[in-house]
């Protein structure tokens, strides 16, 4: 072999081995890629399952789940697999929901349940907070828990003023106020009712609580005109009233003091009378 040759041989070999690193690196990246994706075609399967299979009837090909505990339980051995996947804790959460307002289910159960729910939403919402569905959930489980306040501070805050152009951000904004059930929340809801793009049931439902709210403060107006003008009337007649006792008072004072003044004169002149002349 020559020295040219060999020279070469020599320049060589770190290409070599620097391709064969490149390789084992690659085969390694594409095991780990590999096995990601499957793990993930496996949780998108489980995911099919509990949500299709739970409703029976409405996909034959995927095998029915018998009730929600299967269906959670599903979705969590999903989100085991693939943790990035909002849709695995949002329907669990959802299918747990349903389960804690239904009113077959136990006394024992069902506050577990809704524990469940809200723990599965909140983890949903963390994984993306701009899902509309994730969203509305975790609403629901906070009013479920008796947190009412609490949904409408955060549906205000993390919901409406993020998208304030959404008209079905103020629709469940109007609902949580109205179940709220204040004059002021009563008033706020009134307010929203013309930010409503829609006609549907709410959009009624509120023209109807604005009109029975503006004939309320009609009546109430027309009732304070009404009282002011019987307080009014019955400060008049008082006033009348009095005076005319005033001079009843004064004449019957004027007519003592003359009655009075009468008698004293008829006993001097009586007097005068009995006395001798000088």
């Amino acid at each position: 072999m020559s020295a040219a040759s060999r020279e070469g041989t020599r320049r060589s070999v770190p290409s070599r081995l620097l391709c064969a690193a490149l390789g084992v690196v690659m085969v390694a990246v594409g095991s780990v890629g590999g096995v990601y994706a499957s793990k993930a075609t496996v949780a998108q399967r489980l995911y099919r399952r509990a949500k299709f299979g739970f409703f029976n009837g409405t996909r034959f090909e995927v095998p029915a789940v018998t009730n929600g505990a299967e269906a959670v339980a599903l979705c969590r051995r999903a989100e085991r697999l693939y943790p990035h996947n909002w849709y695995f804790p949002s329907w669990a959460s959802r299918v747990t929901y349903l389960e804690a307002t239904d009113p077959e289910t136990s006394e024992e159960r069902w506050p577990v349940a809704l524990a469940e729910s809200t723990e599965l939403a909140a983890r949903a919402l963390a994984l993306n907070p701009y899902d509309s569905e994730i969203r509305w959930n975790y609403a629901e489980t906070l009013v479920a828990n008796n947190r009412l306040p609490e949904a409408l501070a955060w549906w205000r805050t993390n919901v409406v003023e993020r998208e304030f152009w959404n008209p079905a951000n103020h629709d469940e904004l109007a609902r949580l106020l109205m179940r709220e059930g204040s004059e002021a929340s009563l008033a706020e809801a009134v307010d929203v009712e013309r930010l409503l793009v829609s006609h549907g049931p709410l959009k009624r439902e509120l023209s109807a609580l604005r009109r029975r709210k503006l004939k309320a403060a009609a009546d109430a107006e027309r009732a304070r005109k009404k009282a002011e003008a019987e307080a009014e009337r019955a400060r008049k007649k008082a006033e009348a009233e009095a005076e005319r006792a005033r001079k009843k008072a004064e004449a019957e004072s004027e007519r003592a003091r003359k009655k009075a003044e009468a008698e004293a004169e008829r006993a001097r002149r009586k007097a005068d009378a009995v006395r001798p002349a000088a």
